[in-house]
């Protein structure tokens, strides 16, 4: 890496000597594979309850985050899925 350029992203370093920094891609990851099958229980918008696993969250999010690489997307192209639209879909 040379002197201009910055990471694109950056977490808070590590506090365990390793090059591992702490960012929630590397916390959900982590949680995925040590803990992949703990569910995540959280309240709905309509008040009842809804669950996955911490692997289901982590391939929620890897999706997520394709359909933001996705060669249509770009500068001065928003994102305009109705998924994505909406926090509490995620």
């Amino acid at each position: 890496m040379t002197m201009n350029s910055r990471p694109i992203v950056s977490g808070y370093p590590s506090t365990m000597v390793d090059d591992v920094q702490l960012n929630t891609t590397t916390l959900i990851r982590h949680a995925a594979r040590t803990h992949g099958d703990q569910e995540i229980v959280y309240r709905t918008a309509n008040g009842g309850w809804g669950r996955y696993t911490y692997a289901e969250a982590y391939e929620r999010v890897q999706r997520g985050a394709n359909a933001l690489r996705s060669p249509r997307r770009g500068p001065g192209n928003p994102c305009r899925h109705p998924r994505l639209e909406q926090p509490s879909s995620l």
